[in-house]
């Protein structure tokens, strides 16, 4: 999404916009133009605090700000090598994406989740506090890079938090995978996909934040690391 359509997407929402941004990997705006920086398997930031990926994020769009003008190969989604793209020039100001959003009128959060991988307990607990401050009538829009995996987990568990003590989870699974035009975020994938595995490990997640959503409404532990924590214990 360009600047200009976060703008669009401001102007005409019913409620206050906070965007959810839940993207590891390093990325910016030339302009109202979207880039993003890509390692193999798009892994580039995996393994770094949260500080140090913010970090670098700043520090290489700032390395733009030395150009008067860029070429950038055309990645597309895991469809083959990358296709030249002309140089673009005058491209103005280079910022992140919350300065964009803070520019749209719109709210930001970010949320640190590999491609292909699920959240892990830290970021949970950043998302559950996240929701707790939310005003009232906001309309969250979350994105990721591709607009299937990481979106349609926060989409899943953003439902159970609310919903998990009130509709059987395989109620709020369905309406979620009906909303995400049929994507299984719970399907594991072929055997010999790369992704399998990771998409496994991300499925897990889903049914253990539905029990904790279901026991957090009725005065259960707050936090999930907490929640994680004790279940742990408990073997």
């Amino acid at each position: 999404m360009g600047g200009a359509a976060l703008r669009a997407l401001a102007a005409n929402t019913p409620g206050p916009l906070v965007v959810v941004d839940l993207r590891e990997e390093s990325h910016g705006f030339l302009g109202d133009l979207p880039v993003s920086w890509y390692a193999p398997r798009n892994v580039g930031n995996r393994g770094r605090t949260r500080e140090a990926t913010l970090a670098e994020e700043l520090r290489l769009l700032d390395s733009l700000r030395r150009h008067e003008s860029l070429a950038f190969d055309g990645q597309g989604k895991d469809r083959g090598p990358p296709e030249p793209v002309r140089p673009i020039a005058a491209f103005g100001t280079v910022c992140t994406e919350e300065s964009i959003c803070t520019e749209a009128g719109a709210g930001y959060a970010r949320l640190l989740v590999t491609d292909h991988h699920g959240p892990d307990a830290g970021e949970l607990d950043r998302f559950v506090a996240f929701l707790e401050r939310l005003p009232d009538g906001a309309w969250v829009h979350y994105h990721c890079r591709g607009g299937r995996g990481r979106t349609s987990t926060f989409l899943l568990l953003h439902d159970l938090l609310r919903n998990a003590h009130r509709l059987p989870f395989s109620v709020i699974a369905h309406r979620q995978r009906v909303l995400s035009d049929g994507y299984d975020l719970l399907a594991h994938g072929e055997p010999a996909d790369w992704k399998t595995p990771l998409r496994r490990a991300r499925a897990e997640i889903v049914p253990a934040f539905a029990e904790f959503a279901r026991e957090r409404a009725v005065g259960g532990s707050q936090r999930f690391t907490e929640w994680l924590g004790a279940r742990q214990e408990m073997r």
